[in-house]
């Protein structure tokens, strides 16, 4: 296949999601970095908008992926990434956390993604989680549980183009 035949996009992460997009009818493909900071970010919401926007992409047709990740009860965050959840998704952060033990909270990314997912109109039948923790170091890299001194893993999405008959 000629260089020109595809578009490779990567993304490596080590406890965040790489989220792939795809519009089969606009032949669009997309990949976006999802760690705590930019789901707080509504990253996902940003990386739809400028589909529409640039592709003019509609969120029906829209199918995603979201990589391993950190999962719900391996999270830990503080107050403050709570309060900044808060300020981004209003009331509805409270269904992102739950307290722990010592006084932090756990964090659910997925559901935060899931839920900026269904805000802007991408069917459920269209969404893909691969729903596994990068905190399984026997399959992942961590930075979290391998306090930093970690590899990477990435994501990857190609769009081959069409042939011409």
């Amino acid at each position: 296949m000629p260089k020109s035949a595809c578009t490779p996009l990567l993304m490596p992460v080590a406890d965040c999601a790489a989220v792939s997009f795809f519009d089969p009818v606009q032949r669009v493909v997309a990949i976006a970095h999802a760690g705590w900071r930019g789901v707080a970010g509504k990253i996902a919401t940003k990386m739809i908008a400028v589909m529409q926007d640039t592709f003019d992409c509609n969120p029906h047709d829209i199918l995603v992926g979201i990589s391993p990740h950190l999962g719900k009860d391996d999270l830990q965050v503080r107050d403050d990434v709570v309060a900044l959840y808060q300020q981004s998704f209003g009331e509805q952060a409270r269904l992102f956390f739950t307290p722990h033990l010592d006084g932090s909270f756990l964090l659910d990314m997925n559901a935060a993604l899931l839920l900026q997912l269904e805000e802007c109109g991408i069917r459920q039948d269209h969404r893909e989680v691969a729903g596994i923790t990068t905190a399984r170091t026997d399959l992942f890299y961590s930075h979290r549980v391998e306090k930093g001194k970690t590899g990477r893993f990435a994501g990857l999405i190609v769009l081959r183009r069409r042939e011409k008959l």
